[in-house]
Formats: C-alpha cells, structure tokens, sequence
C-alpha cells in the first residue's frame, strides 16, 4: 500500500513538472487574518451617521483595503456589547486575480486544500478561492488555525493535490 502511495505521489509530480508550471509561481503568501467585519457605506451611516468615513488605522495587503480605528457595538434583546478588536471569523481563503486564477487552474467559490510545511506541516481543506480584478494573490486564514499550524504572514503555502 506504501509504495502505491508513492507511486501515485511520483506520478502527480511527474504530471504536474510536464504542465511547464515553475513550482516558486505557484507559491501563495499567508495573510493572518483577525476577527473584523465588513460594512456598506450603508450600514456605516446607520451606525456612525450620515456621510461618515472610517478613519485608517493600517493598510492591508489587498488593494483599497484597511484595517480602520472605528469599533461596532452588537445589541441584543438582553444588552449590548462593544467589540473594540473581533467581530467574524472569516472562512479561510484565497484571493486571486483573473491571472493568478488560470495559473493555479481554479475558478471563483472552488474549494481546494492548501498544503503547510514547516514544523507543523499539514493539509487544510475546504478553502474557498475568491478571483477578482482587484485582489492580490494571498491565503486568508484565521488567527486560531495559523497558530495551530505554526504560520506567520512570511510564510507560503500551496495549493494541493490530494483532497480531503
């Protein structure tokens, strides 16, 4: 059974080396991403008032993106609570670009796994790929999972070929 695993595993690499792709393009950086959320404009001047425009607290690696100064406030039928730092856990993902999207060979809302090395190396699966015009290519994950696969936003992952 072993050595049919490693036949298999020799067979991909041999595919994957005859479809002229570098293996170093196919690297994807790690972007950690905290707990947040988005908001319309809409909901923004429901929330902070008409015409109102978060201030920037820091740029983010994808294009126009910001982490902003501004907290939410979340009420409920029993009380309220203030979120100075985490709001949603975002699924994990990639952003991708149009190019970067037949490069990897993927479409928009597929679902792939992502290889780790490293000290904890491993597979993650069901991550959702997200192609856009404006997107810069990065792995989106949570900061629970990257620590629990020892990744820092230096890192690079791939996309695999085993499923899960």
């Amino acid at each position: 059974m072993n050595n049919d695993k490693e036949l298999a595993i020799n067979i991909a690499n041999n595919i994957n080396g005859h479809l002229g792709t570098n293996a170093e393009t196919k690297k994807i950086p790690v972007g950690i991403s905290n707990r947040h959320i988005h908001l319309s404009q809409f909901d923004l001047e429901i929330l902070f008032g008409e015409g109102y425009q978060m201030s920037k607290l820091k740029d983010l690696k994808q294009p126009g993106q910001f982490a902003a100064n501004e907290t939410v406030c979340i009420a409920g039928p029993k009380g309220s609570i203030v979120l100075k730092e985490k709001a949603i856990i975002a699924k994990r993902h990639i952003h991708m670009a149009p190019e970067d999207a037949q490069i990897f060979n993927v479409t928009n809302g597929q679902k792939v796994c992502v290889a780790i090395s490293g000290e904890r190396k491993g597979i993650l699966g069901e991550v959702v790929v997200r192609v856009n015009p404006n997107y810069s290519l990065e792995f989106h994950v949570d900061t629970d999972e990257a620590n629990g696969m020892g990744l820092s936003s230096k890192d690079t992952v791939e996309i695999s070929t085993l499923i899960l």
